[in-house]
């Protein structure tokens, strides 16, 4: 006998299940009667078999949501280990309803928060690659082991390790060995232009935006990167290298040290008490980008940089 495989039915346990067992039950009871045409028998049986496709329709069309409301209910009930176990597969007997034969396999939330996090950059095609090399062929940036102490000295203690386990106190504790190696290995990786696979790799985390929200809405939940902490350092580096050769204006609050939100709301304050204290009306246009980070285009922001090079 032959089986028909559904990967997974989301919200069989509860909602499809106990029909399931009736209309099972029902057709059985019309198999040993002689599968009449008509009577009470044939009637339950089509009864039973009608509500449970029913159901089985109804969780096939709201996956999406089901799977929200499973996560939704492990987060609030501190289940983080439930949060990952298994859904079943189901199976379709020939001429019978559906059953559950007790195999296990994954469940894809974390497919689907992949999906809903995944970044398709929308204005032009990107470049494939940058050139990392001055006009003789030279290195054109070196780090030090003095510059990469500096950088790990002022890092935050405290933080959540990547995919490797380390954190910064690993580091802070390591050693003076330890600079002089990651600088050697952070200047060879520009010399190449290569960074290794497990350097890039990052371990994404879904944190709910709004608590009193609807926690079954993917919408309310944003994405935080936990990345290598040699990565980090890395990053370090090359933004102590473009400070020093990058302007921002006055009134870019966000991603500058010692300035956030807070500051943002304090100058625009400020600027609209100026005015009304002088009886002059003000105007206000506000422009709220919805995943504007999305929108970003990489080619532009690379041609700026080149620009400040040929520039120095």
């Amino acid at each position: 006998m032959s089986f028909l495989v559904i990967k997974r039915v989301v919200g069989w346990n509860k909602n499809v299940s106990e029909a399931h067992r009736v209309a099972r039950t029902k057709f059985i009871d019309w198999v040993k009667c002689g599968k009449p045409k008509v009577g009470d028998i044939y009637r339950d049986m089509c009864e039973s078999r009608r509500v449970f496709k029913s159901r089985l329709k109804w969780c096939q069309d709201h996956q999406d949501q089901l799977k929200m409301d499973i996560l939704a209910e492990k987060h609030l009930n501190g289940d983080f280990r439930g949060f990952w176990q298994c859904t079943k597969k189901v199976n379709i007997r020939p001429g019978l309803p559906v059953s559950v034969d007790g195999v296990s396999e994954p469940r894809d939330i974390a497919n689907l928060f992949r999906s809903h996090f995944s970044v398709q950059p929308l204005l032009g095609r990107q470049v494939a690659a940058v050139n990392a090399e001055g006009p003789m062929g030279e290195m054109e940036t070196r780090f030090s082991a003095k510059e990469v102490r500096k950088i790990i000295k002022c890092m935050s203690k405290g933080k959540s390790p990547g995919h490797d386990g380390l954190s910064i106190e690993h580091l802070q504790h390591a050693g003076q060995h330890v600079s002089r190696v990651l600088a050697m290995f952070y200047s060879l990786c520009l010399s190449h232009s290569y960074l290794p696979c497990d350097f890039m790799r990052t371990v994404v985390v879904p944190v709910v935006k709004n608590k009193t929200g609807d926690l079954a809405d993917k919408a309310n939940y944003r994405p935080i990167s936990l990345a290598t902490v040699i990565a980090k350092v890395f990053d370090g580096l090359l933004d102590a290298r473009l400070n020093k050769h990058v302007t921002l204006h006055d009134n870019q609050f966000g991603f500058r040290p010692k300035l956030s939100t807070d500051s943002a709301i304090l100058c625009l304050k400020h600027t609209i008490r100026y005015y009304t204290d002088r009886k002059t009306p003000v105007y206000a246009c506000f422009l709220d980008l919805s995943r504007a980070f999305d929108l970003v285009s990489y080619n532009v922001l690379w041609q700026k940089l080149e620009d400040i090079r040929n520039t120095m």
